[in-house]
């Protein structure tokens, strides 16, 4: 299962070879290179896992929006089943 791996585990796994062998190699990109990617051609609704309230993930992924200049492409969906 996925969530039992570190992300640098998660970065080594190949994520293509299961659909084709045209895509053997593709990796798990990160936020960053998402963004990257999408910037000025797709919107993004990015879904941040309940990590708990001490989590600081929201407020990381509000700099890479502000650092991608990204407000009007970016919409961010979480919930909490606790509350």
């Amino acid at each position: 299962r996925i969530q039992s791996l570190t992300w640098e585990q998660v970065k080594q796994l190949d994520v293509g070879r299961w659909f084709s062998p045209e895509y053997e190699g593709e990796k798990i990109p990160d936020l960053p290179q998402v963004m990257d990617y999408a910037k000025g051609k797709i919107n993004l609704n990015i879904e941040i896992k309940n990590e708990g309230a001490k989590s600081s993930l929201p407020e990381k992924v509000a700099e890479l929006i502000q650092e991608f200049d990204m407000y009007e492409q970016c919409i961010v969906t979480s919930t909490s089943l606790t509350y």
